[in-house]
């Protein structure tokens, strides 16, 4: 599990107001050094705000509206509101200590987010593995200080799953790799079993999965695996996630996201249809019953 480099990231809502904070003052034509003197603080601290890096606080908020001249009141009111959502715990927070504090930060991208789209090139994604595909995932590939915090680490997953069935669901494109299909992870039933779930939740509306077969030969994903996390306000740009062994890195910036979306789309285009990707899967779980 990724930890010494984990990138820690803002929220969403945390994104979206210090966005919203950022026009009222262009727009005002208020420098950031005028609101550090109203607010008697570092010019650094209006910097994080702005980029969603650090809550605030009530007051200071409020001056900053009237700094801006704002007197919208329902405006006011729902930007108020969207500092104090920006504060809410999710239901990971009570996972403090078992799961590092940036992969708390990931989970809530994810929990905002209103489509994914995951290319992975060996192990099934975390919102499709069944418990005991990722109770051997956990075990074998992550650093854990043993089974109890491997158990808290299933249930970590296992809820994180809940994206998929809830009133708005996410929209999850996924393309896996055939080695996915092929590298066994845990027992023979433990993969059976996984391979059985990806047909089953294929057939869901908000799921896409595909599998690009060993044939298609050299591809735009060769890099290895990403997931690009797509949210619904404008305001809210896309992010990338990658991962290694030791670290996992953010991208934000708009050429990245392009080269990002580009290969989703290439891979997207060689890798079997759902159709016969659900064909694919339902062989390679015969093979093993």
């Amino acid at each position: 599990m990724p930890r010494s480099r984990y990138a820690l990231q803002p929220t969403v809502r945390q994104r979206r107001l210090g966005s919203e904070l950022r026009r009222l003052r262009d727009e005002s034509k208020v420098t950031a050094e005028q609101v550090a003197e109203r607010l008697d603080c570092h010019i650094s601290k209006i910097s994080r705000i702005e980029l969603g890096q650090s809550p605030i606080k009530r007051l200071d908020l409020e001056a900053m509206l009237d700094l801006y001249g704002l007197q919208d009141e329902q405006r006011r009111a729902a930007l108020i509101k969207l500092s104090r959502s920006a504060k809410t715990q999710g239901w990971w927070q009570s996972y403090t200590g078992v799961i590092p504090p940036a992969y708390a930060d990931f989970i809530g991208l994810e929990a905002d987010a209103a489509r994914l789209n995951s290319f992975q090139t060996i192990l099934v994604p975390g919102l499709l593995q069944t418990p005991d595909y990722a109770r051997a995932v956990i075990t074998e590939a992550w650093d854990t200080e043993g089974p109890e915090q491997v158990e808290r680490l299933v249930e970590v997953r296992t809820l994180r799953q809940e994206l998929i069935t809830r009133d708005e669901p996410v929209g999850l494109k996924v393309i896996l790799c055939e080695a996915v299909l092929q590298q066994r992870i845990g027992s023979q039933k433990t993969m059976e079993a996984q391979l059985n779930r990806l047909v089953e939740v294929a057939r869901k509306p908000n799921v896409t999965l595909q599998v690009l077969p060993n044939a298609a030969g050299a591809h735009p994903g060769l890099n290895g695996p990403f997931t690009i996390l797509g949210f619904a306000g404008d305001d809210d740009p896309d992010v990338v996630l990658t991962e290694n062994l030791t670290s996992s890195l953010y991208f934000e910036d708009k050429r990245e996201l392009r080269r990002y979306q580009w290969a989703f789309n290439q891979l997207t285009a060689i890798a079997a249809s759902p159709r016969a990707s659900v064909t694919l899967l339902k062989k390679a779980a015969k093979e093993l019953s």
